[in-house]
């Protein structure tokens, strides 16, 4: 507990805690457990919460109408308001929520009060360090979180890290990861070789499913896929001369929002690596999510998104997502993708790789992935640089920085490619990894 004496008067500062959904008993025991915590959500934003632990949470949204009575932060609310994700936040929310808000007065509004709310909050409560079990991603609490960080308060957040089982812990002002101390086991020989394109079948197909209930968005799933089918390229064509391929992401989701930045709109992405083809006489293949299927959205997938893709140029092509990865992987020259994790099975099978968002792959120093950063003429250089490695650099390169990774991050051990991808396996090591991090603090304390 930390205690500090302001004015002749006692002030306890507490900690808060953001756990999200889908979060196991245990988890709420082991941090209502501590020593001046004290678990926060959106009430806004509702999430899956166990029923038995409902009344344990505090609400930062519940005040809306009410402004802090000590001064209004001008400078702040300035710098929150004007972040370009919280209009695309609002594709979170659901469709009824949305029409309620639909004008942009109401919304800037909406938003004004969630952020007026937000620093009553944390000067009710004396919050002096904020945890987050995940990086924000509904408009409420990623508002929430931007406040926190701009009042000063200690903030950090668990990422993910190359591995499906583990979590980094990162320090949202320093960008840098918060090392784990403790000595785990981590099978990362079977990891790597579990992605080796050697032990893959070259003709494994993509798993597809549409969600149910029918209602009117599979009319427009329906749609966007008969017209993305109708102007796929032959793979033929596609491995007859050099190319990169660009693996989209679905939409909308943490990877892209607002893990991908400016690059949330994955055509700006695109835009990038189709004026780099051309200067190198490359195709550039778009290959599209499958999860695109189960969980449409007309407002990230519609038939203009194709068109404006294909108007880049002829030497931009549709790959049919539900042919091999694998198999594609194999005769491309490099992976493109703004966070996803292709970038492991690209690297593990010497592949050089670029990237445009925060990707798993936090605080690597190497050669292989070339980083976006806005200069085309360092894109270009790099570029020249990652197709010159050998295959086997690219490998070793890999191997040390996940070796790296693994000891440095929390959560669980390997345990294979179909048990890790379970989700009752993926929630918990997802809790283990934050639980672990928040003991860390406390021992050390």
């Amino acid at each position: 507990m930390i205690i500090k004496k302001l004015n002749w008067k006692i002030v306890k500062f507490k900690t808060g805690i953001y756990l999200g959904s889908n979060i196991d008993e245990t988890s709420y025991e082991n941090m209502l457990s501590k020593e001046n915590v004290i678990l926060f959500a959106s009430k806004v934003f509702p999430e899956r919460v166990h029923s038995k632990y409902k009344n344990k949470l505090n609400y930062f949204d519940e005040n809306l109408h009410q402004i802090n009575s000590e001064s209004f932060d001008y400078n702040l609310i300035d710098c929150v308001i004007s972040d370009y994700n919280l209009s695309l936040l609002w594709s979170r929310f659901h469709s009824k929520f949305r029409k309620k808000f639909r004008s942009e007065i109401l919304r800037y509004e909406f938003q004004l009060s969630i952020i007026h709310s937000s620093i009553n909050f944390i000067k009710k409560h004396n919050l002096e360090s904020v945890y987050f079990a995940y990086e924000p991603h509904n408009l409420s609490t990623y508002i929430f979180k931007k406040v926190c960080m701009y009042l000063g308060i200690n903030s950090v957040t668990m990422r993910v890290s190359p591995f499906v089982s583990r979590l980094f812990a990162v320090d949202d002002y320093k960008k840098t990861i918060i090392e784990n101390k403790k000595t785990e086991a981590f099978a990362l020989e079977s990891f790597f070789k579990s992605r080796e394109f050697n032990n893959s079948n070259n003709m494994e197909r993509s798993s597809i499913s549409i969600n149910f209930p029918i209602n009117k968005s599979i009319y427009h799933n329906l749609t966007y896929h008969k017209y993305l089918f109708k102007n796929l390229t032959a793979r033929d064509q596609i491995f007859d001369g050099d190319f990169i391929i660009f693996f989209l992401h679905y939409q909308p989701e943490l990877t892209t929002l607002p893990d991908g930045g400016v690059f949330v709109s994955q055509f700006e992405a695109l835009k990038v690596l189709s004026k780099l083809c051309k200067r190198f006489n490359f195709k550039l293949v778009v290959r599209d999510h499958p999860s695109t299927v189960r969980y449409f959205n007309k407002n990230w997938r519609n038939k203009s998104f194709i068109d404006k893709i294909q108007n880049l140029g002829k030497h931009v092509v549709f790959d049919d997502y539900r042919k091999s990865n694998i198999e594609i992987l194999k005769k491309c020259n490099a992976v493109a993708t703004v966070t996803g994790t292709v970038i492991n099975e690209g690297l593990i099978n010497g592949i050089p790789v670029i990237t445009f968002g925060d990707h798993p792959f936090n605080a690597w120093k190497g050669k292989s992935i070339v980083q976006f950063e806005g200069s085309f003429d360092r894109l270009i250089s790099s570029f020249k640089t990652v197709l010159q490695l050998k295959k086997e650099d690219i490998i070793k390169e890999t191997k040390n920085y996940l070796s790296f990774a693994s000891k440095k991050s929390f959560g669980g051990d390997f345990l294979g490619v179909e048990k890790d991808s379970q989700t009752s396996t993926l929630w918990f090591n997802r809790h283990k990894a934050f639980k672990d991090y928040i003991n860390s603090i406390y021992n050390e304390n």
